[in-house]
Formats: structure tokens, sequence, C-alpha cells
């Protein structure tokens, strides 16, 4: 159990290098984003230990059962549902930013639609298999990518190029005030843990997850990499220049005798074998949440054959992606995600503090 929490936790922490969080946290850097760090990384710490407290209570359980047993179903429907699209959104966003960045740095001439075909087919196939199977996908694409983002980052921190004294003058902003927007985007960075809602079926022992202490480190350290990385190689102005401020920031970085000279290449590819495991994850989960609304059977974790229900309902998670990708431009897609970013902190919220009411209720009942 141990290793598979922070597999799902290093996964989104590695994942938001590439969204919408270094824009956002970059957008406000003049305007309470450093102090916006500080607190939304203690926020997701806090998050994540009350969560991880809570979910032990419920062993070989997922968020279906533990609603079903708690609420009546007028309730915990819709909220299945809630997190069902919650889970969903998540995912359609990076493939969606997968095959632009493609088309933008590999060859222009492939047509978006037809890649954002290709790669939800392939995350659909992904994503309808068994729970055990997605775990174990997830352990080898962190062995694959996680070297690898190690590799660039190391480059990224001894290059020359890299301005020491811009960061140092943002970091003097540490005054002021932070954003909601701002302080939402910091504390995703610990999100991945949320994903126990349905991963922790898999194991059917109460186990205390070990090492605690290593989240917020964790946490500080990718949040500072991803805010001041990019200001130091591009400026405390020109940082603002960019949309993707990351990919800019690995073009930056050339290996002298490496197999790809310039670092973006291998940037974007290992994001790539990321995003897919990350999409196959998030939609696997929405997915049994969705499927938790119409069967109150027990889960089958030995079951090899996928049921016609995950089918059906991750092939209506492509279609949307793909009309997403048809209907929504670039632009239209990071105000979107500002929206997600506020909707997904509140709910976080609320899902930990029911959690946790839930948890502390059933330890009542069991002493008494």
């Amino acid at each position: 159990m141990n290793r598979y929490f922070y597999y799902n936790v290093t996964m989104t922490m590695m994942i938001n290098l590439f969204l919408f969080v270094p824009r956002i946290l970059i957008e406000n850097r003049f305007h309470g984003a450093v102090m916006a760090l500080i607190v939304g990384g203690a926020i997701g710490s806090l998050l994540a230990f009350l969560f991880t407290i809570a979910i032990r209570s419920f062993p070989g359980m997922g968020l279906p059962e533990i609603v079903r047993e708690s609420m009546p179903a007028w309730i915990w429907k819709p909220l299945l549902l809630f997190f069902a699209l919650y889970w969903f959104v998540s995912g359609t966003s990076i493939v969606n930013i997968i095959s632009i960045m493609i088309v933008r740095f590999f060859n222009q001439n492939i047509k978006l639609t037809f890649l954002n075909i290709f790669f939800v087919l392939i995350c659909i196939w992904a994503a309808t298999r068994p729970t055990r199977t997605v775990l174990f996908g997830q352990e080898i694409a962190m062995v694959l990518c996680l070297p690898l983002l190690i590799f660039i980052l190391a480059k990224a921190y001894s290059n020359n190029m890299m301005d020491w004294d811009a960061i140092r003058t943002v970091a003097n902003y540490v005054g002021h005030p932070p954003s909601l927007i701002a302080l939402s985007s910091a504390s995703i960075v610990m999100i991945g843990y949320v994903n126990f809602c349905i991963f922790n079926r898999n194991f059917k022992q109460e186990g205390k997850i070990r090492y605690r202490w290593v989240l917020p480190i964790m946490g500080y350290l990718t949040l500072a990499t991803t805010f001041f990385v990019p200001i130091g190689f591009h400026g405390t102005i020109g940082v603002g220049d960019y949309i993707h401020v990351w990919v800019a920031t690995t073009d930056s970085l050339r290996m002298k005798y490496g197999f790809f000279d310039r670092v973006v290449y291998l940037f974007v590819l290992t994001y790539i074998l990321l995003s897919f495991v990350y999409v196959s994850v998030v939609w696997h989960i929405a997915a049994e949440l969705a499927k938790g609304c119409f069967s109150s059977k027990k889960p089958n974790l030995d079951k090899v054959e996928t049921p016609a229900l995950s089918w059906c309902i991750c092939c209506i998670f492509g279609l949307l992606t793909i009309l997403y990708q048809w209907a929504v431009k670039e632009r239209m897609e990071a105000a979107y995600a500002n929206y997600w970013i506020h909707i997904r902190f509140w709910s976080e919220i609320v899902l930990v503090c029911f959690l946790c009411y839930v948890a502390r209720r059933k330890r009542k009942k069991v002493k008494a």
C-alpha cells in the first residue's frame, strides 16, 4: 500500500509541471504567488494527512461503499456522479494538451482531431483494465519516467543560465497576500492521495501509511521547482510571455553528448507516457465511481473480464473528450481550467472532511 500511495502522489506532482499550475502561479508572481506556495503547500499536506488517517478506517472499501453505508441514496448517488465528473475532467484536459504539444513540437502536419482520437482510444482501453492492472501499469510508468525527470531538473538547477537574482527578486514578494486562484493552484500539488478513494479497495488489511513526513517536503520542493526554475531561466518579466512555460524552459537546455541535443524532446516524450498513465488512472477512477451509482454489488477485484458498463462509461468519456477538443480552443481552455481548479479545491476539502466525519463515527460505534 505504501509505495502505491506515493506513486499516486508523485505522479500528480510531476503532471502538474506540464499543466496550468505553473502558468497561474507565474501570472500571480508579483501578487501573492510566493505566499500561495507556502500556504497552499501546508493546506495540501494537511488534507493529505487527514485523508490517510480517515481512509485507514475503511480497509478494502472505496468511496462508493463508504457513502452507501453513510448516506441515503438521494444524496450519495449525485455525490458519486459529481466526483466521477470531477475525475473525468481532470483527464480530458491532459489529452487535449498532449495532442497540441505533439502537433506543435513534433509534426505540424498531423491532424489534431485524428491524433486526439488515437490517444482517446488508448486511454479507453487502459482505463477499462482491472484496478490492480492499472496500479501495476502506473508503477512501471513511474519507474521509467521519474529518473528522466530528475535528470532534467538536475540539468536545469545546474545550468549556467539560471539567474538566481531573478529568483530572489520574486521571492521578496513573499509578504503579498495570495489570491484564491493562486492558493487553489498551489494546493493541487498533493491531490494524488484522493485516488485512493478507489484504489483502497485493493488493500483489505488496515495498514498505516509510513513516512508521511516526506509529503510536505516533496510538495514544497515540487512547488518551488515549478515556480522558480522558469523565472530563473526567463527572468521576472520574460517568463510571463509563455503559455507552456516549462516546455520553453526545457527547450533552453542542451545535452552535449546525448541522443537528443534538445532536452525538450526528452521532456515531451516523458510526459506523453506519463500523461497516458495519468489519464488512464483518473478515467478508471471516474468509471468506478459512476458504476457505483448503478450497481450495489461488491466489486470483484480478481475478475479479468472487463464489465460492459465500464466500456460504456469510458467510451462516453472518450466521445466527450473529442467533442471538447473540437469545441474548446486553447485560449478558452485556460479559462475553464481556472474554474476547475476552484471547484477542485473546495471539493477536496469537502471530501476529506466527510471521510474524517464518517471515520470518526465508525470508530465511536466500534468502541461502543
